[in-house]
């Protein structure tokens, strides 16, 4: 500020001159734009702070989405209007507007999602049946581990590591389900919290590896790769594609979600 100051301009353009500063030295700041207002220069201040806007300006113009929304001199100008203008006076044709430079401007990231929809409705329109509630529980039934999966590798790209062998863990555990329940006769109840325990053990296994150890992500992840793939192959080698037939995961899995419901109530209020 104390160098524009210097050049003595006949506009000063200010944009939030009191945003991170205390008390006192916004007063000292309020105090010198007073100052030169008196002198004969005319400034014009950008803030966000609606106190500040109301207790140093003489006109108030409000700027929303890049237009100027409203214009009110100081003496009708309230916390109210000015959030009336900023938020409830966008006509829809400015609105579509907008929303139209948002999505030019964004095109790539909304390409993959375009696609999908291009995608879907192509299919739709040569069969129907493409959108049907079965259809779509069949895709979730396909897609709902790798969805599951991909969350938990986004968490972990998130912290700036990696980790390879999750495919291979969440094949072998698995396998391990599916074994216990064809070949040991556990029941579903016993089966899952115990694959699921085995999941939270591997886990902290590999961060036990990554965090306290100091081995690299990559390292520590690529020999889990492995130990589960091999694990995988020996838990399956005599066995190949194993067919479970369990009174609840077979429903699950082949039929649609409300239909088992349904059926499962009207079975628990018979029995």
């Amino acid at each position: 500020m104390a160098k524009w100051l210097f050049v003595k301009p006949d506009v000063l353009i200010l944009d939030e001159p009191t945003r991170g500063i205390d008390v006192g030295a916004k007063y000292e700041i309020y105090t010198i734009m007073n100052r030169l207002v008196e002198q004969g220069m005319s400034i014009i201040m950008i803030s966000s702070e609606l106190p500040e806007i109301l207790g140093m300006s003489d006109r108030v113009y409000v700027v929303s989405f890049g237009r100027i929304t409203g214009e009110l001199p100081i003496e009708e100008a309230t916390q109210e209007k000015i959030m009336k203008f900023s938020n409830g006076l966008r006509r829809p044709k400015m609105f579509f507007k907008d929303l139209q430079k948002l999505f030019q401007a964004n095109i790539r990231d909304y390409g993959m999602y375009i696609a999908l929809f291009v995608i879907m409705a192509i299919f739709t329109f040569l069969k129907p049946v493409f959108i049907s509630s079965r259809n779509i529980v069949n895709l979730v039934n396909q897609t709902g581990y790798i969805a599951v999966l991909a969350v938990g590798m986004t968490l972990v790209i998130v912290i700036r590591h990696i980790d390879l062998s999750v495919g291979f863990l969440a094949g072998f555990l698995g396998a391990i389900a599916a074994i216990a329940l064809k070949f040991w006769d556990c029941q579903c109840n016993i089966v899952i919290p115990l694959v699921l325990a085995f999941g939270v053990l591997a886990g902290l296994l590999t961060g036990f590896l990554v965090a306290q150890m100091k081995i690299p992500a990559f390292v520590a992840t690529l020999a889990g790769w492995l130990a589960y793939r091999g694990a995988l192959q020996l838990a399956t080698a005599g066995t190949g594609t194993i067919i479970i037939d369990d009174k609840v995961l077979t429903p699950l899995g082949t039929t649609l979600y409300p239909t088992f419901l349904i059926s499962g109530f009207y079975r628990g209020s018979t029995s």
